[in-house]
């Protein structure tokens, strides 16, 4: 299974969006950020407070601990 392969070998926030083949734009409605917002928390322009790290593990199906963020 996917998820299982995820969970042995954690990956960034952005390994997981590329290989889901998400856009910021698709990520838009599931995480309830714009695009920019989006970008910005990657980018570590702006703090990644665990609300972000809730929602994005959501649309994943992983934990938050499961996944690489970046650092700020």
């Amino acid at each position: 299974m996917y998820t299982n392969k995820i969970q042995e070998n954690p990956r960034t926030i952005q390994q997981l969006i590329d290989e889901f083949g998400y856009s910021y734009r698709d990520l838009e409605p599931l995480v309830g950020y714009s695009p920019s917002m989006i970008c910005r928390l990657l980018k570590g322009q702006r703090t990644i407070r665990s609300r972000h790290r809730r929602r994005f593990a959501q649309v994943f199906g992983l934990k938050e601990n499961q996944i690489i963020w970046p650092n700020k």
